[in-house]
């Protein structure tokens, strides 16, 4: 149960602090180091499980094709309690993929109105698409359904975008995942995760803007090797600008 879980973390603080004999300060470190930690094993397990959810998505459709069994698989996930929450806030493109195409039209133009519902009950003009891999789920309905504000979608660009999409920033993942080479040749914005990859073979992209963005390996010191290479590769070629995932300089989660 979630609930216990946070509790018994709440417990965990607290006899860790009792066992330290800390200023006020000292102990508001104490508690930042131990949930950053938290955090990034948090985030490790959440890659593992989703690798693990992509290999099983890969056996049902080599084994059964579209068969019932994925039908079940998809259900399965949906319904549950876990699976559905961890497909919510940690994607899963097979899910995704899959799902919308068990979906009935009807029931996507009712999914597609509610999103529009819970848009324009916020003072907002402009929305943002994201994922797992939106290009995946968004499609002309929703777009249509969002019309009236500025839609703009990032994308790894390896599938086409829907009609209606103002603004696209591709983010391609080729880099670091087999086969996921972008099938877009233009876009608004490319952004690149920076770990000191040749960038030529980019410049057959036509994008307005292009920003690097220093990739977050988990280790200080690397970091900060990667922001200084991630600088100079902007000074050496200046159509890059830099990009920086300011949230974390900030330590806001």
């Amino acid at each position: 149960d979630l609930g216990q879980r946070e509790l018994a973390a709440l417990e965990a603080y607290r006899r860790a602090l009792a066992g330290e004999k800390r200023t006020c300060a000292g102990a508001m470190e104490l508690l930042r180091e131990r949930f950053a930690r938290e955090t990034d094993r948090g985030d490790a397990l959440a890659q593992d499980c989703g690798a693990r959810m992509d290999a099983a998505f890969r056996f049902l459709e080599e084994t059964f094709g579209t068969g019932q069994e994925l039908v079940l698989f998809v259900t399965e996930i949906t319904a549950g309690y876990d699976t559905s929450w961890f497909v919510e806030n940690f994607g899963c493109d097979a899910y995704f993929r899959h799902n919308r195409e068990l979906l009935f039209d009807d029931s996507r133009r009712r999914i597609a109105d509610d999103i529009a519902a819970a848009v324009t009950a916020v003072p907002a003009s402009h929305v943002v698409l994201t994922g797992g891999e939106p290009s995946l789920f968004v499609d002309d309905e929703l777009t249509a359904a969002l019309h009236g504000h500025f839609i703009a979608m990032e994308t790894n660009g390896t599938h086409p975008v829907a009609a209606g999409v103002d603004w696209i920033t591709m983010s391609p993942k080729s880099d670091f995942v087999d086969g996921a080479e972008p099938v877009l040749t233009e876009c608004d914005e490319l952004k690149l995760v920076y770990t000191g990859q040749n960038l030529d073979r980019y410049a057959s992209f036509a994008a307005r803007h292009h920003f690097l963005q220093p990739c977050d390996c988990g280790d200080a010191g690397k970091n900060r090797l990667l922001l200084k290479e991630c600088i100079q590769a902007c000074l050496d070629n200046p159509v890059w600008r830099l990009s920086l995932q300011t949230h974390k300089y900030l330590d806001i989660r």
